[in-house]
């Protein structure tokens, strides 16, 4: 495509996976889904946890993407998240529906800030990385209005 043909291969992967990531609208039904195998009390303590974890796999995350790559700190992130997805959609009761939960925040920690990071260095090193607005928030319009 003609639009994609000027950027970067790294820009590129960054659009389509957040293309894809934004599609995850399975939050609007997770609660009843999850309603199958709990209360909503116990949802909301699972929940709660499973916040935590994600909260505590910020940093050793991060650190991992500083030390070896933010290239595959994202390739892990995704593998976990797509392990998650499968193991979510093929449960059988609410305990593997934690682990897969757990596994798929610890994907969302593993990617949080290393896409954005990976693609303004990408930028970074091509010359273009001015064009961003704010370092921080890359997004698909400021990547096409190289």
């Amino acid at each position: 495509m003609k639009l994609f043909k000027n950027l970067d291969r790294n820009v590129v992967g960054f659009l389509i996976i957040n293309a894809i990531h934004n599609l995850w609208f399975v939050e609007a039904i997770w609660y009843f889904y999850w309603a199958r195998f709990a209360s909503y009390t116990q949802i909301g303590f699972y929940f709660s946890i499973l916040t935590l974890v994600w909260i505590f796999a910020e940093i050793p995350t991060g650190l991992f993407a500083d030390k070896f790559g933010r290239k595959k700190a994202t390739i892990i992130a995704n593998i976990l998240l797509l392990i998650g997805a499968i193991i979510d959609a093929s449960a059988l009761n609410i305990y593997w529906l934690v682990v897969a939960s757990m596994i798929m925040n610890i994907g969302t920690a593993f990617v949080s800030g290393s896409l954005e990071a990976l693609v303004y260095d990408s930028l970074k090193v091509k010359g273009t990385y001015n064009h961003c607005r704010k370092p921080r928030t890359v997004s698909a319009r400021d990547e096409c209005n190289q």
